[in-house]
């Protein structure tokens, strides 16, 4: 790449260069496998990002405003060659960052609100679950499904403090906590539903998982979800947070 940066590369792919340079080019492509490796390793970063950035009004509005820059900066008859030299940096630069900006956005933006949306999970009471009635869980319920957590988890400390082997309750309260931001309260209850293997079991295992995920934890992420049968309940769920990480 003696011959050719970057620049001309990125110049190359936007279809960019005067005539004689992109011959030029082209003939160094030939020549050059490092040259030539380069092109193809831009190229497909260039595909990827078409991809992962569907296209709409703000991109569209995003491209007229480059264009513009490119007709203000780079006419051929403007300028002496160190300037343009100076300004198509200026304008990679700026290409290059709004392009990644837009990207990182929407993709982990949208990843976050796919785990928020798997992590959406009503309380049903004990009677819905076949299990001794607690006065307690029809109040805790009716918060908890408003998404007024602290007031559930405030309830269902009382019925775990009249009852500590409630499951169900130990279930909701570390949904409930982990909604609220105490993670590790809230790893501490699912953790002992999973062990006490209750019909909850493999839900709290799918919240361990999504705990972590939402930390950028993947490993710990998988291993939870790992623990989690094909055929269980929560099973659906478990995959398609697998297919997010």
């Amino acid at each position: 790449m003696a011959n050719f940066d970057r620049e001309h590369i990125v110049r190359y792919l936007e279809d960019d260069l005067a005539p004689e340079e992109r011959t030029a080019f082209e003939g160094e492509l030939q020549r050059d496998p490092a040259l030539a490796a380069e092109t193809q390793r831009c190229r497909e970063w260039r595909e990827l990002i078409q991809q992962r950035i569907p296209y709409d009004e703000g991109r569209a509005q995003l491209e007229e405003t480059l264009s513009g820059m490119r007709e203000k900066y780079f006419d051929p008859a403007a300028g002496s060659v160190k300037g343009k030299v100076r300004t198509l940096r200026i304008y990679g630069s700026i290409v290059a960052a709004a392009v990644l900006i837009t990207f990182f956005v929407r993709y982990f933006g949208e990843g976050e609100r796919a785990m928020d949306k798997l992590g959406q999970v009503d309380m049903v009471t004990s009677t819905a679950r076949g299990l001794q009635t607690d006065s307690l869980l029809g109040p805790a319920a009716a918060h908890f499904n408003a998404g007024q957590f602290a007031d559930a988890a405030r309830i269902l400390d009382e019925a775990l403090n009249s009852d500590s082997s409630n499951q169900l309750a130990r279930f909701y309260r570390g949904v409930a906590r982990w909604r609220l931001g105490e993670t590790e309260g809230a790893r501490a209850d699912l953790r002992a539903v999973y062990a006490g293997r209750s019909l909850l079991q493999y839900d709290a295992a799918f919240f361990l998982a999504l705990s972590y995920a939402t930390e950028k934890n993947k490993a710990a992420a998988l291993e939870w979800l790992q623990r989690i049968p094909h055929d269980a309940p929560v099973a659906p769920k478990a995959r398609e947070l697998s297919k997010l990480l």
